[in-house]
């Protein structure tokens, strides 16, 4: 299986590309590309978002964010089991806000989204943009229920068939006192338009860091930041104490957050499933 790494240290940034083979017990990695910032700059970010299309097709689309610099570069991308050639064909700018901290697209490639969640419109700072180009040109901007500092675009997935968009702000708050929204967004055949909330149904998380869905769009998964989880240690089975067992031994795992899933049930999203972190440890 080919690999598509991008590393933004040292605050520039670098691409790999690997030929990675998981039939091992410890998988083995082969370097067969490094893609090098073109245009490299102390805070540029590059590789800190990636998007590679899914086709069959023997050229595929990489996208490259260096979100410091607010630029997306486009690449056309041929991998095989001992080369992987990637060639320069555009480069995408927007002016602020963080441009290309999220990228996304179909699974061919023909139309893709890149947000910005730091741009500020008018006197609202920080509120973000996400940015649709291909089949669908499009610029949304937030729903009237974000206010400034929500970076809307913090995170974005489009489905593989383009049908729905989605848009995460982690930091917008909700009345039940947590954080982060998903925008749903429906493809109408000429532009995205806005058809579904979800909370954040948890709280002490950020709720939208990424998302998943399947190749259906049934079933939507939103992964989380924060919280702690808790894991108990026991030794021996259990048959080993401490303090007449009034001790107990606990491994708190801090920000391990949580993964929510969602079913459409005709054309909303509903929730169904919390997943958390938190094993039992037997030594």
């Amino acid at each position: 299986a080919s690999l598509v790494d991008g590393r933004s240290y040292l605050d520039e940034g670098f691409v790999k590309i690997s030929l990675v083979d998981f039939s091992l017990n410890y998988p083995s990695e082969i370097v067969l590309n490094t893609i090098e910032n073109p245009t490299p700059a102390d805070g540029a970010l590059f590789g800190s978002s990636i998007f590679v299309s899914k086709s069959t097709d023997t050229n595929k689309l990489l996208l490259v964010g260096a979100p410091g610099q607010n630029l997306v570069y486009s690449y056309e991308f041929t991998a095989s089991t001992s080369t992987a050639t990637v060639t320069l064909v555009d480069t995408i700018s927007s002016a602020n806000g963080s441009f290309g901290a999220s990228i996304s697209g179909t699974a061919n490639g023909d139309m893709y989204a890149i947000s910005a969640p730091n741009t500020s419109i008018g006197t609202t700072a920080t509120i973000g943009t996400v940015y649709v180009y291909g089949d669908i040109e499009q610029t949304i901007v937030p729903p009237s229920i974000c206010e400034a500092g929500d970076k809307f675009g913090s995170s974005i997935l489009m489905s593989d068939d383009g049908a729905y968009l989605f848009v995460a702000s982690t930091v917008a708050g909700n009345v039940i006192g947590s954080n982060g929204k998903v925008f749903v967004y429906k493809n109408t055949g000429t532009q995205y338009t806005l058809t579904q909330t979800l909370n954040n149904p948890s709280q002490g998380v950020e709720f939208g860091v990424s998302m998943s869905v399947d190749s259906t769009n049934k079933t939507l998964v939103v992964t989380s930041r924060g919280n702690a989880a808790s894991s108990s240690i026991s030794f021996d089975n259990g048959t080993t104490t401490f303090d007449s067992g009034s001790c107990d031994i606990v491994l708190l795992s801090k920000n391990s957050g949580n993964v929510f899933t969602f079913n459409r049930i005709n054309e909303m999203f509903i929730f169904a499933e919390e997943l958390q972190s938190g094993l039992t440890v037997n030594d």
